[in-house]
C-alpha cells in the first residue's frame, strides 16, 4: 500500500490535523491525532513500481504519542 500526497495520482488527503504533539518516529510534520482518507493500491510486492493486485480504501488515525501505531477503518 502507497500513499501518494500533494501531486498527480494523489491517494491520499489529510482531513484532520491532530492537535496533539509531533509523533517522533513519524515523518516531520505528523502529530497525534492526524486522519487520513486513502484510497490506496494494495501491490504485490513493497516496491512502488510493484504490480497492483487490489485496493485499500477508508481512513487512517495517527494513534500513539510516541510510536508509529495507527488505527485503521475501512
Amino acid at each position: 500500500m502507497h500513499d501518494i500526497t500533494g501531486r498527480p495520482g494523489q491517494t491520499a488527503v489529510l482531513l484532520v490535523n491532530g492537535t496533539g504533539p509531533p509523533n517522533p518516529s513519524m515523518p516531520a510534520g505528523s502529530r497525534f491525532g492526524d486522519t487520513t482518507a486513502i484510497d490506496d493500491f494494495l501491490t504485490e510486492g513493497s516496491g512502488v513500481d510493484s504490480q497492483p493486485v487490489g485496493r485499500a480504501q477508508g481512513t487512517y488515525m495517527l494513534a500513539s504519542l510516541r510510536e508509529p501505531v495507527l488505527g485503521a477503518g475501512a
